[in-house]
């Protein structure tokens, strides 16, 4: 299938070859192989081919980068193994297709029209049941990687929600907007699901057992486990408030959250977002996409300044004023009544649909009821371990070890989750493997896409270069002299090599 743009017949026809002496200067070269578009990779120990666009969401591979026979990504930072196009690295759960090379009389082509199917790696497999709780990202990806890493027994899924597992961090931006259809939500097709051959249990988990390895849920099953992952990820804070409680008050965590709101926004005159994070300034985009007034009101002077500092929250915030948002910050909600929302200096903000996004907490009920350790999350080892040796938690509720200082940070980002569903896998089916990840994450605010690489709060200087407002930013923060988190705008390659310089200082990338 051709996924390029109107000059793919223009692109060199690998199969033809192209010469050697191109890629003195050149890493990666686009190309074409029948009605495939092909990117020919130059690495340390020969010539990979592999297809041109990431299947997570088509982001065109020639404008990331190649680093120990890995391509990363440009937009979300998944990474795949040049030889055999496996995935390394999350949120992407599909491998690469691939195709062979050979070199001779000064060319280099792909000597096949062919892609070939992934190798399966030779890895140790495992027989018993391993449940996962959850089909979020970390949920999902933990399934899948099961699968692709050879495992051969059973796999149980336990989710309540019937649309899941799908593309969360999508329901803030396109599909509450209403750009997005339904059908770009899942994370894989029906048919994959299938192929992964997962028994799944819509239910919820309400007891662990973990002296008899079973898990009882809400409707009285008792299914045993050998291996359990939780990945039960995080529920909206409401504010204990009077009037938080009425109809047209909404939270967004799930797929029907956004349902619900965009249905209240087709009816609404005029929309307050409680909360100036990232959900809540996403949202408030999209509100106002959608053509709603949008009222945005926060106790923080500067927007996001906590986790990307006060210059990059400013440009943020004038991004959004920019678009007709209007802000209210320094203040507190008092009361939402069903005309409007009451602040703690006597104003009062004309509503008629009010969003809360003031944080989420994780849901540990059920690991501290079961008698696992938790501290403000479920406290992991480096292979994310929890107290009990056969289970392990991923996600918004993993509270886990900074591989440099063994200080707990518990990070609620979707590509972190993903990452560590793929490592708490790979450790069930006996990988020795720690989670040493470099967390990172994307937000949009209307055309400007802002990506961390980093710990937020974990640095005391920035420096930055360019404008985010103007489309063009990478700001650099120090710990120490040390660069220990990258923000960047318009410039994924650069941000992209800052996080893996990042991660080589700290510590091993995986």
């Amino acid at each position: 299938m051709i996924q390029s743009d109107a000059d793919f017949g223009l692109l060199p026809d690998l199969g033809e070859g192209v010469p050697v002496a191109r890629f003195e200067t050149e890493r990666m070269l686009r190309g074409r192989v029948g009605d495939e578009e092909v990117l020919l990779v130059r690495t340390d120990s020969g010539f990979r081919a592999v297809q041109a666009h990431c299947p997570h969401y088509g982001a065109p591979l020639a404008q990331g980068c190649v680093y120990d026979d890995r391509i990363y990504c440009p937009w979300h930072r998944a990474a795949f193994d040049l030889d055999d196009g496996s995935v390394c690295r999350p949120p992407a759960l599909d491998p690469l297709k691939t195709w062979p090379v050979e070199t001779g009389g000064g060319l280099v082509r792909v000597t096949s029209g062919d892609a070939c199917p992934p190798t399966r790696p030779s890895l140790p497999r495992a027989r018993g049941v391993i449940v996962v709780v959850g089909a979020g990202a970390g949920g999902s990806a933990a399934l899948v990687t099961l699968r692709e890493a050879g495992h051969a027994g059973p796999l149980v899924l336990i989710e309540p929600e019937a649309e899941a597992p799908y593309d969360r961090p999508n329901l803030s931006k396109d599909f509450l907007e209403g750009t997005a259809p339904k059908e770009w939500l899942p994370l894989r097709s029906p048919e994959q699901w299938r192929d992964l051959e997962v028994k799944r249990v819509e239910d919820v988990v309400v007891r662990i057992l973990p002296d008899q390895c079973l898990v009882e849920t809400a409707s009285g099953r008792r299914i045993e486990y050998d291996g359990l992952v939780l990945a039960t990820g995080s529920s909206a804070r409401r504010l204990p408030i009077p009037g938080a409680d009425h109809a047209h008050v909404h939270t967004l965590r799930s797929f029907e959250d956004c349902r619900a709101l965009r249905s209240a926004a087709d009816a609404a005159s005029r929309a307050v977002v409680v909360g100036a994070g990232f959900l809540g300034l996403e949202a408030a985009g999209a509100l106002r996409a959608r053509g709603l007034p949008v009222d945005v009101i926060a106790p923080e002077d500067v927007p996001l300044a906590n986790v990307l500092g006060t210059e990059l929250g400013m440009a943020i915030q004038a991004i959004h004023r920019e678009h007709g948002v209007r802000f209210h910050l320094g203040n507190e909600v008092t009361r939402i009544s069903p005309e409007c929302v009451e602040l703690e200096d006597g104003a009062r903000v004309a509503s008629d649909l009010v969003l809360l996004a003031v944080g989420a907490s994780p849901r540990i009920e059920l690991a501290e009821s079961s008698g696992l350790v938790v501290d403000d999350g479920v406290v992991v080892d480096s292979r994310l371990r929890t107290s009990e040796e056969n289970i392990y938690a991923v996600g918004d509720i993993a509270r886990f070890p900074h591989p440099s200082d063994g200080l707990l940070y518990r990070v609620e980002h979707w590509a972190v989750a993903a990452t560590q569903g793929r490592t708490a896998a790979l450790n069930l089916l006996g990988h020795d493997q720690p989670f040493r990840d470099v967390p990172f994450f994307w937000t949009r605010h209307f055309d400007t896409t802002v990506q961390w690489a980093g710990y937020p709060g974990w640095w005391d200087r920035v420096l930055s270069r360019g404008s985010a407002f103007d489309g063009n930013l990478c700001a650099r923060f120090l710990r120490g002299g040390t660069e220990v988190a990258v923000a960047s705008v318009g410039c994924e390659l650069g941000g992209l090599r800052r996080q893996l310089a990042i991660a080589r200082k700290s510590a091993p990338f995986r």
